[in-house]
């Protein structure tokens, strides 16, 4: 795997901090958002390469970062992930339409978001 910036938007904290500590063992520089609308923030000051991206969140939910993320910045170098407890069809198409390449669902294996990355 290949050294990625990464911002990670999750409103959990100790799962975000453990995903986060994992990647940055991994060699990745990993910023951290709890909302959606710091998420967007943290994207826009940090040009990831990599976003992953919960959906149900405070303040903003990962659907509402997924539309207003392409106002601010250039999509097409970023590999956008949704990690999320939702595990419906619906949920996962709209995913894929505001533009997320990838959808896994909680609870995961680390090793599949280690695949994608």
């Amino acid at each position: 795997m290949a050294h990625k910036r990464i911002v990670l938007i999750d409103d959990e904290k100790a799962l975000r901090e453990s995903i986060a500590d994992f990647l940055r063992i991994k060699g990745n520089i990993v910023f951290e958002a709890s909302n959606g609308a710091q998420g967007l923030k943290v994207i826009e000051h940090n040009k990831p390469q990599v976003v992953i991206c919960d959906i149900l969140m405070p303040e903003m939910d990962g659907f509402e970062v997924l539309q207003n993320a392409s106002k601010l910045i250039d999509r097409s170098n970023i590999t956008w992930i949704v990690l999320t407890a939702l595990n419906d069809e619906d949920t996962k198409e709209k995913c894929l339409s505001l533009g997320a390449q990838h959808f896994i669902t909680k609870p995961f294996r680390i090793n599949d978001l280690l695949e994608i990355l």
